[in-house]
């Protein structure tokens, strides 16, 4: 117990940024951890490793300590994934504040900072210090100063440094520390160990263990500690361990991952961690974190030892670790420790269960690995070639994914008939079949359908079944994946798919089928003809839901969604909504928390409530981490949030992002959106010649195949630029101006109706009355429960909760959560 060290931590944490800053042995971790179980925070400890700078991992690791604080939070994050940019971080932190109840204090501690070096990393806990989460406050362990992360935050944030001097022990304490430990050296003692040590506390600790042995011998404790650390460990804590105890602990070293249900694993794991007592100077179980932590300068002295252990000893080790890792979420570490082990059979039992379009940060890691694999497990397991070529495609790597894959065609064609040889050439026609498809909108060759149909043959000859991850299709921004305007294109493109499903559908298990449908609903939505799009569009529902196709599922929803409203079929539309809004009780849909919002919040935005949208959506979207395939449908909400809040610059600036190669401005459709609402844009910043320029590049490109939709979308916005282009003149015919100005002025009054009756229902209480809900809702505001707790608590969905406190903001006259508490109690409202 270390008062001054108590104190200073405590006047510390009034500060939203901590830097605990001491070489190897000052006590950081401890001092931080003893003050912080003393107290009645809410802590989250983030124990990193060098492992930690692939974001992946750290993301794994960053979310098994959030769990400690809100497990449903964690799972949430767990499963939507790193936010590596601006957009998807602020849907994180929108989710932790939903999370965090009112009136608690938080605490989020890094331990080890110094070994964090991916800036991408050090940007996201950089974005979470600058949010101001209420009562939160981050602290830094580090041997290293951070001065540069620290410099880029001291003008948002308040920031409290402790270093080396702040950790050392006063001679006092030392003295107090003997005390306690029943030895009590004379003064003289005292004054020549301290000056030895210099307050260091892994040295001062070893010195309590050298005098239980040889009391009385101050001085030659002391040259021995300034002589070799390493030797004195060896001397006093390691020598008198028995056998099973010393290799117990430099197996635990092998590993980062220390947990109770990890090392019970171990032969007699249990007896053996109730020995780690003994020594608990130098590991200590951490409650937070559940696991054991093991002193910095004990763990190097533990690698010195680690060619003691049998090769037995190290496999077991390493495979128990493994097999742990994967049970538990851990896949970076897993794959690693398979690594280590030379298995790459079960690394590939892991890539295999992994999502089509794997996130690029766990690719790009399984590349690595499996690149390192021998040529004759290429050979031999030929799922291992699949999943490697299908990785190279996921992570971008198309030249070199063809390459690699034709070249492993024509070397396993010359094989012997077998059952692998039918698995490696099923699973690489496959994958042609898929870098066609993503080269479609450059390449504008619609031949795919020839790889699927050969895959099919392969399959037939095998005993192979695709399960898993695998089946599902994760779409991109539009299903059908044109680049030209040629009539007849998008028509040319949905044949190829409907060749191609048949044989996706049979060889995998489902996978794509209902996408041929989907593709029809979407060309029929852009071409305005809304009945073939509610029929197509259901269809392409069905069979989504019949084989487990999500995304699928997601964008039909949104294709009939948009059609109910241009249809005025209000009713539809919430039932339509209703079933958006329950994807993400589909636990094996991966991406299902993201395709909600981007649903949801594009309703919100064109019926003039952007209030309700996802923030992840309407703050800065930067380039993300999700797969580079996956990119683009977020931006379509995006410019709809735009136009409502009238931020014409800002749109076009985005715009402009996404007229790109690597943008939705790829295909077809994209560059229509893209066109017309620049013009929209140019039209309201007084730039007219530039929007009518704008306007006659979207007719040109939609024209040819009639795809009317996008203008008549855009509702009143297009009949005032129709209405200008008709008076000023310009190269689109005057019959098409007028047809497209009347067709969105009726969507603009279809619009009107519907938000008339949608306000009606949604419409609670008055303006002065609280409802009983509303009264309850509030009431667990009061008492500290957060968004989250209190949707529990009331049966409630989240949504519910989040749409319900403004309503209640706005009756109480509050700006925020802490002044709608404060008038509530104030007024008598909440007891």
């Amino acid at each position: 117990d270390r008062p001054r060290m108590d104190r200073l931590l405590s006047g510390a944490l009034k500060s939203e940024l901590i830097a605990v800053v001491a070489g190897a042995g000052y006590g950081k971790t401890e001092a931080v951890y003893s003050f912080l179980r003393k107290q009645s925070f809410f802590v989250s400890w983030v124990q990193l490793s060098e492992f930690d700078n692939v974001p992946t991992r750290f993301w794994e690791t960053f979310t098994k300590a959030i769990s400690s604080i809100n497990p449903s939070i964690a799972e949430t994050m767990a499963e939507t994934g790193f936010p590596a940019d601006s957009g998807l971080f602020n849907r994180y932190a929108d989710a932790m504040t939903d999370a965090l109840s009112v009136g608690r204090r938080y605490v989020i501690v890094f331990d080890d900072f110094h070994l964090i070096s991916n800036p991408i990393i050090l940007k996201f806990i950089g974005n979470g210090v600058d949010r101001h989460f209420p009562q939160m406050s981050r602290i830094l362990i580090t041997r290293e100063d951070p001065i540069r992360f620290v410099a880029e935050h001291l003008q948002k944030v308040t920031f409290t440094h402790l270093d080396e001097d702040d950790l050392r022990f006063t001679k006092e304490e030392m003295r107090a520390f003997f005390d306690l430990q029943g030895i009590r050296p004379s003064p003289e003692m005292v004054s020549n160990i301290y000056a030895g040590t210099g307050g260091w506390i892994f040295a001062i600790n070893l010195a309590f263990l050298f005098f239980k042995k040889n009391p009385g011998r101050a001085s030659y404790v002391v040259s021995a500690l300034k002589r070799n650390i390493s030797k004195l460990i060896d001397s006093e804590v390691f020598s008198d361990m028995p056998e099973d105890q010393k290799h117990f602990l430099i197996k635990m070293s092998l590993i980062n991952h220390l947990s109770p249900s990890l090392l019970k694993l171990f032969p007699d794991g249990d007896r053996l961690m109730n020995e780690l007592n003994r020594i608990q100077t130098f590991i200590r179980y951490d409650a937070y974190l559940d696991t054991y932590r093991i002193h910095n300068l004990f763990l190097d002295y533990l690698y010195e030892k680690q060619n003691l252990l049998t090769a037995d000893e190290i496999e077991d080790t390493y495979r128990a670790a493994a097999n742990w890792c994967i049970e538990n979420g851990h896949l970076i570490d897993g794959v690693r420790y398979f690594k280590n082990l030379n298995d790459y059979d079960r690394i590939v039992e892991i890539a295999y269960e992994l999502p089509m379009l794997t996130p690029p940060g766990i690719g790009s890691y399984i590349v690595s690995i499996l690149r390192e694999a021998p040529p004759e497990d290429f050979e031999r397991n030929g799922t291992l070639s699949a999943v490697y070529g299908r990785l190279l495609l996921a992570i971008g790597r198309l030249d070199e994914a063809e390459e690699f894959i034709n070249t492993t065609i024509q070397r396993t064609e010359t094989l012997p008939d077998s059952d692998n040889k039918y698995r490696i050439l099923f699973g690489h026609h496959n994958n042609l079949g898929f870098i066609g498809l993503v080269k479609a909108p450059r390449s504008e060759c619609y031949d795919f359908t020839r790889h699927f149909e050969k895959a099919d043959e392969y399959y037939r000859k095998s005993n192979y079944l695709v399960t898993g991850a695998i089946r599902s299709i994760n779409l991109s921004a539009y299903v059908s994946r044109i680049g030209r305007s040629d009539p007849g294109e998008p028509d040319r493109y949905v044949e190829a798919l409907a060749a191609l499903v048949p044989f996706s559908a049979h060889t995998m298990n489902g996978c794509m089928y209902g996408l041929d449908d989907l593709a029809r609903c979407e060309l029929s939505f852009f071409r305005a003809e809304l009945e073939n799009c509610e029929r197509f569009g259901f269809q392409a529902l069905y069979k989504a839901k019949e084989k487990e196709q999500h995304d699928i599922e997601n964008r039909a929803l949104f294709f009939l969604l948009r059609t109910s409203l241009a249809s005025g079929k209000y009713q539809e539309m919430k039932s339509i909504l209703s079933q958006v809004e329950a994807q993400p009780e589909q636990s094996d849909y991966a991406n299902r928390y993201v395709m909600k919002d981007i649903v949801v919040s594009w309703f919100y935005a064109q019926i003039g409530h952007q209030e309700r949208m996802a923030n992840w959506i309407t703050n800065d979207l930067d380039e993300t981490d999700v797969n580079y395939l996956l990119r683009g449908l977020e931006f379509v909400t995006k410019t709809k949030y735009y136009i409502a809040e009238k931020k014409y610059s800002r749109m076009l600036a985005l715009l402009e992002s996404q007229d790109t190669e690597s943008g939705i401005g790829v295909f077809l459709y994209g560059k229509i959106g893209i066109a017309v609402n620049k013009a929209i844009c140019l039209y309201h910043l007084k730039e007219r010649q530039g929007a009518l320029c704008c306007f006659e590049e979207a007719y040109a490109l939609a024209s040819p195949n009639a795809l009317d939709m996008p203008f008549i979308e855009l509702g009143n916005e297009m009949r005032v630029l129709a209405g200008f282009a008709l008076k000023n003149g310009c190269a689109i015919p005057e019959n098409w101006l007028e047809m497209i100005r009347s067709k969105s002025t009726t969507y603009a009054k279809r619009l009107a109706h519907i938000l008339t009756r949608w306000s009606e229902d949604e419409k609670i209480g008055d303006a002065v009355d609280l409802t009983a809900r509303e009264i309850e809702i509030l009431t667990d505001l009061t008492q500290g429960l957060s968004r989250i707790e209190i949707a529990g608590a009331r049966n409630l969905s989240i949504n519910t909760v989040k749409t319900m406190l403004p309503h209640i903001f706005r009756k109480l006259g509050a700006n925020n959560m802490i002044d709608a508490i404060r008038i509530a109690v104030a007024s008598g409202i909440v007891k």
